[in-house]
Formats: structure tokens, sequence, C-alpha cells
């Protein structure tokens, strides 16, 4: 994938497939994420459509709602949301699309959350 490229679908499932296998091995996140997906593939496809979306408007555009779990998450468990999404576009995605995404999750959590 060259720096150049936009972040395709494909790309956007490989994150969720890693940060996803994260979350659910989190001591913190898994319970929480485990007791409401009860499919995970039907899951990463919603949120691929979700960030797909978000990353063909932009942060600098009205942004829509994540489907899932940001609403009940603590200031805690948002960071360690954070740390894992951080970490999983640094191993699925080149560093221009990591940093783009991980701004992205960033403003999108910061409007939705208020923490």
């Amino acid at each position: 994938m060259d720096s150049g490229e936009e972040i395709g679908r494909e790309d956007v499932v490989r994150l969720l497939h890693a940060f996803y296998a994260a979350v659910r091995q989190d001591d913190l996140l898994g319970p929480l994420f485990e007791q409401e997906v009860r499919d995970w593939d039907a899951y990463v496809d919603l949120m691929a459509g979700f960030w797909c979306e978000a990353l063909e408007k932009g942060p600098d555009h009205p942004i829509p709602s994540p489907p899932g779990l940001l609403y009940g998450l603590t200031r805690e468990s948002l960071a360690r949301w954070h740390a894992l999404f951080g970490r999983a576009t640094q191993s699925a995605l080149n560093a221009e699309h990591g940093g783009r995404i991980r701004r992205l999750s960033a403003a999108i959590s910061e409007r939705q959350s208020g923490l």
C-alpha cells in the first residue's frame, strides 16, 4: 500500500480484526464488548462501514455517531480503547494511514463522549 493511496475497506477490515482481537483479550474492555457483541463478523462489518464513511467525510465534516459502546466508556476505558486502537493501526496500516485514522478516532470520541 503506497502512502498516497486512500484507506480502503480491506485496510479498515484488517485494522478492525486486529483491534477487536486485542479488545477481546483485554481485561477492561473485553467484558464490555463480549456482553454486547454476539456476532463479531457482523460487528466488524458494521464498524467498517462506519469508519469508511467517516474517513471519506474527514474530521472537518459532520461525522455520524459510531455504532457500539463508545457512549458507555469511562475515561479509563476510553484511554485503553485508544491505546489498543493505536497499536492496531501501527500493526495493520502504514504510518500515514495509521496517523490519519488515529486523529479521526480522537476527534470522534471527543465529540461523542465529552471526555
